[in-house]
């Protein structure tokens, strides 16, 4: 069975941020282990860290995108 899941597979917010690492795991380096919904959707811009996040690595838009 296949189940197809309704996210984007590309985010108005991360695609422009420099700290990208891998858009079809949706990782980065301030969330190695995958970008929230709320970020990935675009609800939290992410100018600020998050609580539980582990380091303080925010959006910064890329010069090459």
């Amino acid at each position: 069975m296949i189940i197809l899941d309704d996210t984007p597979p590309f985010s108005d917010v991360c695609s422009l941020c420099a700290h990208i690492t891998d858009h079809s795991k949706r990782r980065c380096r301030a969330f190695p282990n995958g970008i929230p919904d709320a970020i990935w959707l675009g609800d939290d811009a992410h100018r600020a860290p998050w609580p539980d996040q582990g380091n303080d690595i925010v959006f910064e838009r890329s010069v090459n995108r």
